[in-house]
């Protein structure tokens, strides 16, 4: 529907609002189109969403949005080759160890471990191997054994 109404440039653009008020729902919007089927994941990430949503998770200082943006990601590690091909050349691989910090909130961590199980099967194994060079193997095992 957003990007039937055209107005999907304007939600990714409150991406990068400072007010939650603004980030809180374009995020919930934008998450759900990437999740809803590869093209629409293809124009979001086409539009610039993946970088003000990495961002998110990775600064913000409300974890509910870290959770939320974690998820989006997620979304996206779920989809085509090309797609999860386009978060490693902005290093995933790097800030989802991040991601799955100890010091990170459970519910972005929980989300975190999507990426990798989404990358695992939706992936090609030079993807999944990117994963494992920076280390996302002790992680999830911390996680999984805690």
């Amino acid at each position: 529907m957003l990007l039937d109404l055209g107005i999907i440039t304007d939600v990714i653009k409150l991406l990068s609002h400072p007010s939650y008020n603004a980030q809180a729902p374009a995020l919930r919007c934008v998450g759900n189109c990437i999740g809803s089927c590869d093209a629409h994941a293809e124009v979001c990430m086409q539009l610039g969403a993946i970088p003000p949503i990495l961002s998110i998770a990775l600064h913000s200082q409300r974890a509910v949005l870290r959770r939320e943006a974690t998820w989006a990601v997620s979304n996206l590690a779920a989809g085509t080759i090309g797609q999860i091909e386009h978060l490693l050349r902005l290093d995933l691989a790097q800030k989802t160890i991040t991601l799955l910090s100890p010091q990170e909130h459970p519910s972005v961590r929980r989300e975190a471990v999507w990426i990798i199980a989404n990358v695992s099967t939706r992936g090609s194994w030079p993807q999944m191997e990117a994963f494992i060079a920076v280390g996302c193997i002790p992680s999830l095992v911390s996680i999984l054994a805690a």
